[in-house]
């Protein structure tokens, strides 16, 4: 693979990885616990989750799931439910703290139920497999190894990942520490309509 491959793959990456979208939301309404070992669980599950399309598209699952309108449509449907519920919780719960909980309460913020969460959410969105399927064909060289360069690719995606949703789990930090309690409800609430509206969009256009 060149240099010129490599960025222009990094910078085609980071501009998806830093675009809002329910799991930006979800990082930083985890976040806003001020807990650096549940935010690193929420980016944990939505990493894995990503690497896990990633290593679809490389074996070219993904496109047998993608010709199926029936398993497509089942994606879409799945993932329109969950953001919808994770919406109605955080518009359900009491308090301004604790998004992680979403309406949950104390016992919900374990690590294991945060990171469970993050990566049934990020699972749930077919966008991050329609992605992975476009994108990977544009930068392959087929004189080149595959499997290393499939291997870089995905480094190269998880570590942006990281990245990219570590900010938003520091947004979700400044939030909580500069925020009165009752901005930190209204962000909740926005979030939480945020989500909904997102879940109801997958609905009117499968």
């Amino acid at each position: 693979m060149s240099l010129e491959i490599l960025l222009l793959f990094t910078v085609t990456t980071a501009m998806a990885c830093f675009t809002p979208g329910p799991a930006a939301m979800f990082v930083a309404s985890v976040g806003t616990t001020r807990d650096t070992r549940l935010v690193a669980h929420a980016i944990g599950g939505i990493a894995l989750a990503n690497a896990f399309y990633f290593g679809l598209s490389a074996l070219g699952l993904a496109g047998l799931l993608l010709a199926s309108p029936q398993v497509y449509a089942a994606i879409r449907w799945a993932g329109a439910a969950y953001l919808i519920y994770l919406g109605v919780r955080l518009l359900l719960a009491h308090g301004g703290a604790g998004f992680a909980t979403l309406g949950g309460g104390a016992a919900a913020l374990s690590a294991r139920r945060v990171f469970g969460r993050a990566l049934v959410l990020e699972l749930s969105n077919p966008k991050a497999l329609l992605y992975f399927a476009a994108l990977l064909p544009q930068f392959i060289t087929p004189q080149a190894p595959l499997a290393m360069q499939f291997l870089g690719f995905c480094l190269i995606t998880v570590v942006l990942d990281v990245c990219a949703y570590g900010f938003y789990g520091a947004i979700g930090f400044g939030v909580a520490r500069f925020s009165a309690p009752g901005v930190l409800v209204s962000i909740r609430r926005v979030a939480g309509a945020a989500f909904v509206l997102a879940g109801a969009r997958l609905v009117a256009v499968s």
